[in-house]
C-alpha cells in the first residue's frame, strides 16, 4: 500500500497522475503544501495538505447561484450535506460573496491508498462540473446533480 504521508509524496503522486487524468490542462504546485489541477473546461481543483488528522483537502469554486434561484440552490446544498453517506463526505461552503460557493472534500491519507487518489480527483472534478452547471442555469434547464442517473457512481 502506497501512502501519502508527506507533502513531497503528494507532489510525486500528483505529478504521476496528472497525465492520466482526463482533460487535464495543468498541474501547478502553489507552494510546498498546495497544488492546483486545471482542466480543459476551466474546472480547477485546489489540493491542500492538512494535518491533525493528515488529509488532502480538495476544493473547487462552483460559482454563484442566479439570484432568483439562490434560496432553492442553498436548500439543495443543505440537503446534499445530509447525504454524507452517499457523497462520501462532500460538502459546500460559501467563500466571500464575489467568489461564490466552494465544493469541499477531505481525503484522509491514512484511510485511503494513494492508488485511490485518481478516482477521488476524477469524481470530485465531475461533481464540481455538475454542481457548477446546476448553479449556472435557470430552473427550466437545471438538473439537480443528485437526480442524474450517474450520480450514485460519484461517491468519493
Amino acid at each position: 500500500m502506497t501512502t501519502l504521508s508527506m507533502p513531497e509524496a503528494v507532489t510525486d503522486r500528483l505529478t504521476e497522475l496528472a497525465p492520466r487524468l482526463p482533460d487535464i490542462a495543468a498541474l501547478i504546485q502553489n507552494d510546498e503544501t498546495s497544488w492546483t489541477l486545471g482542466f480543459e473546461d476551466d474546472t480547477a481543483i485546489l489540493v491542500e495538505w492538512a494535518e491533525a488528522p493528515t488529509r488532502l483537502v480538495l476544493s473547487s469554486e462552483i460559482g454563484m447561484p442566479l439570484p432568483e434561484r439562490r434560496a432553492e440552490i442553498l436548500d439543495s446544498l443543505l440537503s446534499y450535506a445530509l447525504m454524507w453517506r452517499e457523497s462520501g463526505g462532500v460538502k459546500v461552503g460559501q467563500g466571500d460573496i464575489e467568489n461564490g460557493l466552494v465544493l469541499l472534500y477531505e481525503w484522509h491519507v491514512d484511510v485511503f491508498d494513494a492508488d485511490q487518489l485518481q478516482d477521488a480527483l476524477e469524481n470530485f472534478a465531475t461533481l464540481a462540473r455538475m454542481w457548477g452547471a446546476y448553479l449556472a442555469h435557470d430552473e427550466t434547464e437545471a438538473r439537480h446533480p443528485m437526480q442524474r442517473p450517474d450520480a450514485a457512481l460519484l461517491r468519493i
